[in-house]
């Protein structure tokens, strides 16, 4: 019995571990890793944004090339990705003010392209975000900013490309600013 218990354990830990689930905050999993154009992004850190009824989404922060700040981590031209996972409903005009919010108090020189870019994006928004949906931002020097909501019986769906370092810089800013959308969530992406 006690080899049938152990072979059980070692069994369960492989295919954990092949499922590539590290990570786990509030009930939700990441992935340890991501691939992204060819590339291998690791998993940083989770962080945990919540409101009076409890957790509203996990936010995992992956990164090619660790990083020791949350500057240096919006900083690198280098691919990267936030994907938050959502456990309770964020409503439509919740999730717009905190992303404008958070670019206005992050990015207060923004010029008018960053702006209007920034305003297609949240215009791009057009539903609440219902518990397991995802949001992923993702990055590719070159290839610009990729952000899709996905849905858990089909599959992801591109909300808007923007072109450009500047976007990407002032987007990841609104959780890993100098003034973030929420302080746990940063430090927790942080792996703080």
């Amino acid at each position: 019995m006690k080899k049938l218990l152990g072979f059980l354990a070692v069994l369960a830990l492989v295919f954990l571990s092949a499922n590539g689930f590290a990570a786990s905050l509030g009930g939700v999993e990441m992935a340890d890793s991501v691939d992204v154009e060819g590339k291998t992004l690791t998993l940083r850190g989770l962080g945990e944004h919540k409101n009076l009824l409890g957790t509203v989404y996990v936010a995992g922060l992956y990164l090619m090339t660790p990083a020791k700040t949350a500057d240096e981590a919006i900083n690198a031209d280098e691919p990267k990705r936030i994907q938050l996972k959502f456990v309770r409903t964020l409503e439509l005009g919740d999730a717009r003010r905190i992303i404008r919010t958070g670019f206005n108090d992050n990015v207060p020189e923004a010029d008018e392209e960053l702006k209007a870019k920034m305003k297609s994006l949240l215009e791009a928004f057009n539903a609440e975000f219902d518990p397991r949906t995802t949001l992923t931002i993702t990055y590719t020097p070159g290839g610009g900013t990729t952000v899709e909501k996905g849905y858990v019986l089909s599959g992801a769906k591109l909300i808007g490309w923007f072109g450009g370092a500047d976007f990407m810089r002032a987007l990841f800013s609104v959780w890993l600013g100098n003034v973030p959308a929420s302080e746990e969530v940063k430090r927790g992406m942080m792996g703080e």
